[in-house]
């Protein structure tokens, strides 16, 4: 069983004893702070995703615990990063001694995840639980889809907006450069709404549960991948303009140019494409010229 460890970025110790959590109430607005406060919300939450005893998580912002407390009563092994000092010196005075429990005070988008998880969890695949920051939670997604294995699953919570953006589908409004990244490597299943009522303080928007489940046959080579949403992130640039204009707006030359008109669909728009058509006319346009152009 892994044992409780806590690893900070500074070594200032928390006010109180083990039995004495210290109140946090105060967020940092920067870090985009909404607490989740228990209730049947999170109690659907949870039953959602059934932790059980002795298998990995991970959670990112665990804020006042309050996931953390239902992971760690099911038997659950959790690994929580926050970046928040004052709620992390809350968090060990209240779970330091409970066991499976590690906490690291870090950045996550600054943190080397994979090489925290393998050194937490060996080789063992790792589930997400997380209710996301609003100020960055499309960035940890990122990240998150990028750690696809060790992570088997991810059930994230995030703003309903970015939500919608993620499952949209070719032809939405919502449909962009999240939407491909996406479904570049995983299924995304939207889950519960949950009201602003469910946090404190309670934001101005509605959030939702999201689902992501890695793809058997991703669409694009993990090896590929980095390249892939860098040309994707050219062409969504300005996505009303068409895939042409978007590549010869980024520098491309007449034979890239050529390769987008020649398939089937001359004045497609990158909205309108799916990620396997984004990724056949990447792998003619890395073909023809061998890297992506800043």
């Amino acid at each position: 069983m892994m044992a409780a460890r806590v690893t900070r970025a500074h070594s200032s110790r928390p006010r109180g004893g083990p039995g004495k959590p210290r109140r946090t109430s105060r967020r940092r607005r920067a870090y985009g702070q909404h607490f989740l406060m228990p209730g049947p919300t999170v109690e659907r939450a949870v039953a959602s995703f059934s932790p059980i005893a002795g298998e990995a998580v991970l959670e990112i912002g665990p804020g006042r615990g309050v996931l953390t407390r239902h992971l760690l009563a099911a038997g659950a092994r959790v690994l929580a990063v926050e970046l928040d000092l004052a709620l992390c010196q809350s968090l060990e005075a209240d779970l330091a001694s409970r066991p499976g429990f590690q906490l690291i005070q870090a950045d996550v988008l600054k943190l080397d995840l994979r090489h925290v998880l393998e050194e937490t969890f060996g080789s063992q695949s790792v589930r997400v639980f997380s209710s996301l920051p609003y100020s960055s939670g499309t960035a940890i997604l990122e990240k998150i889809c990028d750690l696809m294995p060790p992570v088997a699953t991810a059930c994230v919570l995030l703003q309903q907006e970015v939500a919608e953006r993620i499952t949209a589908r070719p032809g939405d409004s919502d449909y962009g450069y999240l939407s491909v990244v996406v479904a570049s490597r995983c299924r995304a299943k939207p889950g519960e709404r949950v009201r602003p009522g469910a946090f404190d303080p309670p934001p101005r928007v509605v959030s939702r549960w999201l689902e992501l489940v890695p793809l058997a046959e991703p669409p694009v080579p993990a090896e590929k991948r980095a390249a892939f949403l860098k040309f994707c992130g050219l062409l969504f640039r300005h996505p009303r303009k068409t895939l042409a204009n978007n590549l010869r707006a980024a520098g491309y030359g007449a034979p890239a140019l050529a390769a987008a008109r020649d398939t089937g669909d001359p004045t497609g728009r990158p909205g309108t494409w799916d990620v396997e058509r984004l990724a056949e006319l990447h792998a003619r346009v890395l073909a023809l010229h061998g890297a992506v152009l800043e």
